[in-house]
């Protein structure tokens, strides 16, 4: 039937047009493959928007047209089951009969009709989903771009940390290269995060704008998650780089600590050997020194020098911090803890050189109680001399008064003898007893003046003991309070034990060589060495530290040289190999950049995106909606043609050196340079070209490029550093022909088919059918509208069927035919 060929004839034009930009996009997904970076693939996808939104059109302008013709069809169906009709409810089996044939026939149509608005509705929807797929695919084609060279500087940054913890696990010192290397790669990656994040938020925008993208959709929700994953990454690049900074910073702080935490083994082992002499006295109990009391004051006399050595240490330190923060490498917070841990273990410090001095003092104090000591021994001594010459007074007054009672007894006796003799003889009694009486009266006197005398001169002699001790104990305890009292006087006291130190460096170091061999250890070089020095072994008291005023302090700064020496070691090892981590990932990323812009991506790019535009006009094809819909064609061929021109330019620099150059007449020595770039910045950039074009190759002859429609070219290198066609022959484009091709994309609609199809624009204009394109896809030109190509007249029986098909096929083809002669040929 006639609705039967119309329907068939209207599907078969829709479905040639959906034929036609279906190939378009099979080729353009299938070049995708064959290009890298975001570039390239986003020009591509640029082309596969539009022809996918012309095609969106398509079945917009089908779906209008279907409508219609439903429409129509259900015009022709019986008022009373149309609404039926339209619900589904109606069976064809209840219109069997000549009579029901023009219902059954307009039921048919109307549902044929339906059938393929619902089959346009769905493609429209999956159309919409596609161009959304497409913009998140640029979206992620950009992060794509961003994550590989960000994935590269991550891997050099991955190989330094390993590296790091290799050395460490080795016990060896790192090297500051390694975190300024780290720090410089972060940076990078920052910037590429910057980079990224800029590009990315335009892509959205520009998504959104074009009304690709709404706002709540899928996609739109991983574009916003994505900018937010970025924006973290930013935070974490950022906190990377403090990281690095603080780990530089730290490694300072290490080499610091390490050189105190030597000097703290130092004054540990001072108090290990000083210990050691806590057996022996420090002085005799007249005041002498004793070997060993000196060894003990040179020992600390080194522990005072040390911890002075570190007290100064530590100001430089503070001052070192404090130039950081000012330099803005430190956060209030961060020097504030550090100045408070630097001033803390300053304080430790000084302490330190106060508990030298006053255990110095207390050897001072135990010198001079034994001195003390031995002065009180003598006067306990003299004391107990005194009392055994007043004992031996006594002894003699008691020897003097028993003889004297013996003497007395004896008389007694004697004169009663001599009595009861008399009282025998008694012839002159009165005279004879008078005499006598009188005589034993006077040797009574005599004898009683004796005894007087003898006790005044016991007394007297034990006076005079007693006032001689005393006057002795006086003295003595005199010269104790001296001695307790010059104690009090510390300054003196310490300079005095110094010169003491000083005067006997010998001793010192021998004492300690032989109580460390008595007890089999060894002590370290730095500390016994210096006592070889004599009086230059330590300083004296509140002299100035330095080399020339104390052997001790000299091999104490040697100690610090050594850990700084091997730092610089470190330093030198890092060098190498962060340069070589840190080269090799600014080789790979700039390889990687290049291969978005090489040659073979850009030039499959370009090839991608004329063929399918030509594809697309050969096939006869009206193309004004896709050349009017996206400009990425001819925006994306100019972008590829700088691009390959500046590759050219990098590299023919490449094989350009500063001898070259100079050699040059002076005509040709800006010749051919890009634009902007004199002979002094090509040749200033000669080593940059060369670090990051290493992906660029060149035949040993000259430059080549594979002709798929003849042999390869080669492009001889002139003395000029130019090149040139080498084959003769070879088919090449002339500048002209390129040119053309570029401007095809320029062409106006309009204009593009100059033909004259006059007898067709009545069926091409009859009906005007409404445009509905998604966001702003639709543009103010008209594409041409194709509508009924044959109207038949009358009714057309079963048999004229293939007759009418022929006849259909032939006007549609004829009117491609002409379209396409009319584009190739201007006819």
């Amino acid at each position: 039937s006639s609705a039967t060929s119309e329907f068939s004839d209207t599907i078969d034009f829709f479905e040639r047009r959906v034929k036609v930009l279906d190939d378009a996009l099979s080729h353009l997904k299938s070049s995708l493959d064959n290009v890298t970076g975001s570039f390239a693939k986003n020009n591509l996808i640029d082309a596969e928007l539009g022809v996918t939104e012309e095609k969106f059109n398509n079945y917009t302008d089908a779906l209008a047209m279907y409508t219609q013709k439903a429409n129509e069809a259900f015009s022709k169906i019986p008022a009373d089951i149309a609404s039926t009709v339209k619900d589904g409810a109606v069976s064809l089996t209840e219109f069997i009969g000549d009579s029901n044939e023009d219902v059954v026939e307009a039921i048919k149509e109307y549902e044929s009709w339906t059938d393929k608005i619902t089959d346009c509705t769905q493609e429209l929807e999956e159309l919409k989903t596609a161009i959304r797929q497409l913009e998140l695919e640029k979206f992620n084609n950009i992060m794509d771009d961003f994550s590989n060279q960000f994935d590269l500087r991550g891997d050099s940054k991955d190989l330094i940390s390993k590296q790091i913890d290799l050395l460490k696990e080795a016990g060896e010192l790192i090297g500051e290269s390694f975190y300024t290397s780290q720090i410089d790669q972060s940076k990078k990656q920052l910037e590429l995060l910057e980079n990224e994040k800029t590009q990315l938020v335009n892509q959205l925008s520009s998504a959104i704008n074009s009304g690709r993208i709404q706002a709540g959709t899928e996609e739109w929700l991983e574009m916003v998650n994505a900018l937010s994953d970025v924006d973290g990454s930013i935070l974490d690049c950022q906190k990377s780089i403090e990281e690095f900074d603080n780990s530089l910073l730290e490694l300072h702080t290490e080499i610091f600590n390490r050189i105190q935490e030597q000097f703290s083994n130092l004054d540990s082992e001072i108090s290990n050997i000083l210990d050691l002499f806590d057996e022996f006295e420090v002085s005799d109990d007249k005041g002498i020194w004793s070997k060993e009391g000196i060894a003990q004051l040179g020992l600390l006399a080194q522990q005072y020098e040390l911890a002075q050595y570190q007290v100064q240490q530590y100001n430089n330190e503070i001052d070192e911090l404090n130039k950081q923060y000012l330099a803005g490498r430190y956060s209030a917070t961060e020097y504030a803890d550090k100045l408070a841990d630097l001033s803390s273990a300053q304080w430790n410090a000084v302490k330190s050189t106060e508990s030298a001095k006053d255990a110095i003092m207390d050897l001072n104090e135990t010198r001079i109680e034994n001195q003390i000591k031995g002065i009180e021994k003598e006067i306990d001594a003299y004391k107990e001399l005194t009392n055994a010459q007043i004992d031996a007074l006594k002894a003699s007054k008691d020897l003097h008064d028993y003889e004297n009672s013996i003497a007395e007894k004896t008389k007694s006796i004697t004169d009663l003898e001599r009595q009861i003799a008399a009282m025998q003889n008694d012839t002159s009694a009165a005279t004879i007893a008078k005499r006598k009486k009188l005589e034993e009266q006077l040797a009574e006197a005599k004898k009683d003046l004796e005894e007087t005398e003898y006790d005044h001169s016991i007394e007297v002699q034990e006076d005079t003991l007693n006032k001689q001790y005393e006057n002795y104990e006086k003295e003595r305890n005199e010269e104790i309070d001296a001695l307790r009292e010059s104690l009090n006087d510390k300054e003196a006291i310490l300079a005095e034990s110094f010169e003491t130190v000083k005067e006997n460096a010998s001793v010192v170091g021998q004492e300690i060589a032989t109580i460390s061999t008595e007890h089999g250890i060894t002590v370290s070089n730095v500390l016994i060495s210096s006592w070889q020095s004599g009086e230059n072994a330590i300083a004296s008291y509140r002299e100035v530290l330095s080399q020339s005023t104390s052997a001790f302090i000299q091999n104490i700064m040697g100690v610090e040289n050594e850990v700084w020496n091997l730092q610089a070691q470190a330093n030198t090892t890092a060098d190498s190999l962060a340069w070589m981590f840190s080269t090799k990932a600014d080789n790979l990323v700039n390889e990687l950049y290049m291969s978005y812009y090489a040659e073979t991506t850009l030039a499959d790019m370009t090839n991608a995106l004329q063929q399918s535009l030509v594809n697309t006009l050969e096939r006869g094809y009206d193309a004004s909606g896709i050349v009017n819909s996206f400009d990425a064609v001819t925006n994306a061929a100019n972008r590829a043609k700088a691009a390959i021109n500046a590759a050219n330019a990098a590299k023919a620099a490449l094989e350009i050196t500063s001898e070259t150059i100079s050699t040059l007449p002076k005509s040709d020595k800006n010749k051919d340079l890009s634009p902007g770039m004199s002979t002094t910045t090509l040749a200033g950039n000669i080593g940059t070209f060369k670090k990051y074009a290493s992906g660029t190759r060149n035949a040993k002859e000259g430059l080549r490029v594979v002709n798929e429609a003849g042999p390869e070219l080669v492009f001889p290198k002139l003395p000029s550093g130019n090149y040139t066609v080498g084959n003769a022959g070879d088919q090449i484009l002339t500048k002209v022909e390129t040119d053309n091709i570029f401007g095809w994309a320029k062409l106006d609609p309009d204009n593009l088919i100059p033909i004259n199809i006059t007898d067709y624009m009545d069926y091409l204009n009859a009906m005007p059918i409404p445009q509905i394109l998604p966001g702003n896809v639709n543009n103010n030109n008209n594409p041409v509208q194709i509508e009924n190509l044959i109207n038949v007249q009358g009714s057309v029986n079963s048999s004229d069927l293939k007759q009418m098909e022929s006849i259909a096929n032939k006007a549609v083809d004829k009117l491609v035919n002409k379209i396409h002669d009319g584009i190739m040929y201007g006819t």
